[in-house]
């Protein structure tokens, strides 16, 4: 549930999918990210499915705000719009309402991310066999698998989370 969705300071989150455990160390950090710490981890080595229905651009980057790999449903920062390996074939045209649930379904399933928002398909995804970093599943690195709820900005509420294998 987003309580503000839009406007200034409007709820900007995250399910981060498929990260490297965070007690261990961070295997990439990034010069730019606070060192020692934890929560990147899941940045630095996962896959983020936003939660940002104004999109807003990482301004340490000159990203501009409304970009659709920073909009709900999207695999946050996965530019290149397609069906291609590394590509995201986005597609979610839902404006989510302040104070009303909504339904998030993320499928991973060995290189494919499937999303879904409301039973609607938001974003399709396969993970590219350049990025050798991110999204790496148990099968090739036991220390991956980890799923994570991101606290960014605003108050965005998680109920009934559930997890299928």
């Amino acid at each position: 549930m987003l309580p503000h969705p839009r406007g200034n300071n409007n709820d900007n989150s995250g399910v981060f999918v498929r990260f490297r455990d965070p007690r261990l160390p961070d295997p990439a950090p990034d010069p730019i990210d606070p060192t020692n710490n934890a929560a990147f981890v899941a940045v630095h080595t996962g896959f983020e499915i936003q939660i940002d229905e104004e999109a807003r651009g990482d301004k340490r980057f000159g990203e501009p705000d409304g970009s659709f790999f920073a909009r709900t449903g999207a695999i946050y920062k996965i530019k290149s719009l397609g069906t291609g390996q590394g590509q995201q074939d986005y597609k979610n045209n839902q404006n989510l309402a302040a104070e009303q649930w909504n339904s998030y379904e993320i499928e991973v399933n060995n290189q494919d991310y499937i999303v879904r928002l409301n039973g609607q398909e938001a974003t399709r995804f396969r993970r590219g066999a350049t990025d050798t970093v991110r999204g790496k599943p148990p099968s090739v690195d036991s220390n991956s698998g980890f799923i994570g709820l991101q606290t960014h900005t605003g108050n965005v509420a998680f109920a009934n989370v559930r997890i299928k294998t």
